[in-house]
């Protein structure tokens, strides 16, 4: 609106002097005049674009997230339809709760969950409960195998089911301890674990987990397994199935973690070979579906496929469907947010905790390399990898949509 009148003003003032040049004996041809003015109104349009865009980095955070938030509500296209609609939902949980809820947190192995699992930790201490946490190998499933974050009890009231839980772990009473984690007694809790493990839980909880593009996560991992191998030789468990070569070898390497390993129903890894499947590469269906993936030999020795599959991949989507955070990796900052919003009725951060944290993200970002194997991969590398994660990939394209759509609508409320 501030645009056209300013324009409108413009041409009255050249007017006057335009009329005066073309009455002068020195005239300048019309057309020069036209050109002139069209280059005027362009630097003009030029400028004012330039201070609008500038307009959210000289106000205060609060304007300039206001003002995101209307851009954003504006310029939103609508998806064009609900992904999830016909599947679960994230369970409500109740205004009035005699004790905050459990916050469950998925972790995906690279998909920046060690700073996420630092606000988990955070919504524990802020209201004084038992932050707990699976290891990584050989406890996705058994109930009593996870333990507290820290290894004091010291702001837990006696007998109260914190106190409870914590002398549990610590006297290893593993009934006491199923028991007590069905109750609720972990205020947070996280790992690298699969959605049974919430499912387990009676009392409220608020479930959460970060997705990544399946390929990045793949290399990253690669990359990861590499460093463990050539920093840590023969103490970090990767020597015996990785010799440390590329990825292209390693895929065609038998022996290699990339085609072998999985956990059965109990937790325990099994080494036995098996085409296709590795859970620290390959698990991602598994985290999310909670199904015990099924193996049928293929006709060669110790070559295996998984037989559901197809079942996994849809039992996962019903579950990103109930998770009440999802979030991506390549915008981890927003799912931080919608994390922040989700818990005010029970914890609040303040505003420089929160810039804190971002902070800390950005820093953490800028020291590291970015990785350029997965640009870099032959073509044909490129596409054994994605058969293998065929599943996986159509997983976080509706996880994708899934988020979009959410963003869609807290941006409509927002605004409204």
């Amino acid at each position: 609106m501030v645009f056209p009148c300013l324009l409108s003003t413009l041409l009255l003032r050249l007017n006057p002097l335009v009329g005066r040049l073309t009455s002068s004996k020195h005239s300048v041809p019309l057309l020069l005049q036209t050109t002139l003015l069209v280059i005027l109104l362009l630097n003009v349009t030029t400028v004012w674009a330039r201070a609008l865009e500038e307009v959210p980095k000289f106000a205060t955070n609060e304007k300039a997230d206001r003002f995101q938030r209307i851009y954003s509500s504006r310029t939103a296209v609508e998806p064009a339809r609900d992904p999830c609609n016909g599947r679960p939902s994230p369970p409500p949980i109740p205004n009035s709760l005699s004790r905050p809820p459990t916050l469950f947190f998925l972790h995906i192995p690279k998909t920046a969950g060690t700073l996420v699992y630092n606000v988990v930790l955070q919504y524990a201490n802020k209201t004084k409960g038992l932050p707990c946490q699976f290891l990584f190998d050989g406890n996705r499933y058994t109930l009593h195998k996870y333990e507290p974050s820290f290894k004091t009890s010291h702001h837990f009231s006696l007998n109260s089911i914190e106190e409870k839980g914590f002398r549990a772990w610590k006297e290893n009473d593993v009934k006491q301890k199923e028991m007590l984690y069905k109750r609720g007694a972990c205020r947070s809790l996280r790992g690298h674990v699969t959605y049974a493990l919430r499912d387990e839980i009676d009392s409220p909880v608020v479930s959460m987990t970060v997705l990544r593009d399946p390929l990045e996560r793949f290399m990253s991992m690669f990359e990861f397994a590499l460093m463990m191998v050539k920093t840590r030789p023969n103490t970090s468990g990767w020597d015996s199935w990785m010799s440390g070569a590329s990825v292209q070898r390693e895929l065609t390497n038998a022996s290699s973690i990339l085609n072998r390993g999985f956990y059965d129903d109990d937790g325990n890894w099994m080494e036995k070979d098996n085409v296709g499947f590795s859970f620290h590469f390959y698990g991602v269906l598994h985290q999310l579906s909670g199904i015990q993936p099924i193996f049928r030999g293929v006709g060669e020795p110790k070559a295996f496929r998984i037989i559901n599959a197809k079942e996994m991949a849809e039992k996962a989507k019903n579950n990103l469907c109930s998770t009440h955070i999802l979030g991506s990796q390549k915008n981890i900052s927003r799912a931080l947010d919608t994390l922040f919003e989700y818990m005010v009725p029970y914890a609040r951060w303040t505003n420089r905790e929160k810039n804190e944290t971002r902070h800390s993200h950005a820093n953490q970002n800028s020291h590291k390399r970015r990785s350029q194997l997965a640009e870099n991969l032959p073509l044909s590398t490129r596409r054994e990898i994605e058969r293998r994660l065929k599943h996986e990939i159509e997983v976080y394209r509706f996880a994708e949509n899934v988020i979009a759509y959410r963003q869609w609508l807290r941006s409509m409320k927002q605004a409204s």
